[in-house]
């Protein structure tokens, strides 16, 4: 993963008055998996890239849909956090 693109990032609000260059080389509208994706290669490339999602960036199957469900999944098989809780262990991945 290309960290350098992801440490340059900022939100709009963030940078509000501040900077008045609304030139970009790319736009990418929409921050699903895929317009992620398309903005942090064309970050990577030193593009000036503006990424507009109204949501959460990543979309429905990072935030909400088929990962947060996998990891239920697993663990409802695994018994782990169940486990961590009932013999009073902190589980730092799950956020217990």
């Amino acid at each position: 993963m290309n960290t350098k693109s992801l440490n340059e990032v900022s939100p709009y609000e963030e940078n509000k008055g501040k900077d008045k260059n609304t030139d970009f080389d790319i736009i990418v509208i929409d921050g699903g998996s895929a317009g992620f994706a398309a903005a942090i290669r064309g970050a990577g490339m030193d593009k000036k890239v503006a990424l507009i999602e109204d949501a959460t960036t990543g979309g429905t199957c990072v935030n909400i849909g088929c990962v947060p469900s996998k990891y239920i999944i697993h663990e409802a098989f695994t018994g782990t956090t169940r486990d961590a809780i009932t013999k009073g262990r902190h589980r730092k991945d799950s956020g217990l």
